[in-house]
């Protein structure tokens, strides 16, 4: 729901302060970064933020959401990319060339050259033969790694929920090695601290802390943001142009499984 991403809602996060600095690093290094944290902690969101706030730089990242409909495929996994960086419509057998010709055309190691990132959002979906794919794209960009500025690179960062890379079969376990082979950069995310949940819910109630106290809870419970955001937007719903009240949070709670 919209109300989740306005910024009269928004704290800083722990996870989004670390994907924030990781953004960085490997944009200024063309490496890649797998981060691997629970749902709803607040993983896309710090995504969707980072992307808005690049929209005027002179970087670019490409962001790409991974599902069950295009995480088994390489054709569409790299279909679904190139609609990202509106390159029009594309044969899926030259997906995979005509979205490495783009990535490739950064040059990060050049005074003021263009930089480019791929980050991949929810791959906990990815089969085995599309990280490969994904490597195979990356690995194009080597010899710029060795900071040789007249050669293209760009970073790779993979983002996903406690499942990306620790199961699977043995095919996406060999993947996971030759992926952690090129990972200098990796970080676990938690869940948030228990201080996030209370300011998230002063930002829902700033003058009713009776209902950012119930909020809270909920979102401790449940031990993710998003459905504390969730509960938010549809006892806000229940209100309509009304003043939400604790009659339409505890609702809002009772319809999301909660106590």
């Amino acid at each position: 729901m919209s109300i989740q991403h306005s910024a009269k809602y928004t704290i800083e996060t722990r996870t989004q302060t670390i994907l924030q600095d990781t953004v960085a690093t490997v944009l200024a290094t063309a490496r890649l970064a797998i981060l691997r944290g629970p749902a709803g902690i607040g993983k896309s969101y710090a995504l969707e933020t980072i992307l808005d706030q690049m929209a005027d730089s002179r970087d670019t990242m490409v962001m790409l959401t991974a599902s069950p409909a295009i995480g088994g495929s390489i054709q569409k996994f790299f279909s679904a990319a190139c609609e990202e960086i509106a390159s029009g419509r594309v044969n899926p057998n030259d997906a995979m060339e005509e979205f490495s010709h783009f990535m490739l055309n950064s040059f990060p190691f050049w005074k003021n050259g263009q930089r480019r990132i791929f980050a991949v959002d929810e791959c906990q979906h990815l089969k085995a033969n599309v990280l490969e794919a994904i490597r195979a794209v990356y690995d194009r960009g080597d010899r710029g790694r060795k900071f040789d500025p007249s050669y293209p690179a760009f970073g790779l960062l993979l983002v996903g929920n406690d499942n990306f890379l620790t199961r699977g079969g043995r095919a996406e376990r060999m993947a996971f090695e030759a992926l952690n082979t090129r990972c200098p950069i990796e970080w676990p995310l938690d869940r948030p601290t228990k201080d996030e949940y209370v300011q998230l819910a002063s930002r829902f109630f700033p003058e009713e802390a009776e209902l950012a106290g119930q909020v809270a809870r909920f979102g401790i419970e449940r031990r993710n943001l998003r459905e504390m955001a969730e509960a938010f937007a549809v006892a806000s719903h229940f209100a309509g142009d009304g003043q939400c009240n604790a009659d339409h949070l505890q609702r809002a709670i009772l319809m999301m499984g909660g106590k």
